[in-house]
């Protein structure tokens, strides 16, 4: 499950995106941060990460 956020006045969009290793073991999260004016980017990085672009 990804998470977006945006901060009141940051003009970007946060985005988290869950990671694991092989074992299946919790890794840190990756974080992009996307300008405001790419909301497309958002939706590309989801879908990358879930293997669907």
């Amino acid at each position: 499950m990804a998470t977006v956020s945006v901060a009141p006045r940051s003009g970007v969009y946060r985005v988290e995106l869950p990671r694991t290793d092989q074992d299946n073991q919790e890794l840190p999260d990756r974080v992009e941060m996307v300008p405001e004016n790419r909301p497309a980017r958002v939706a590309v990085l989801i879908s990358a990460h879930q293997g669907l672009a």
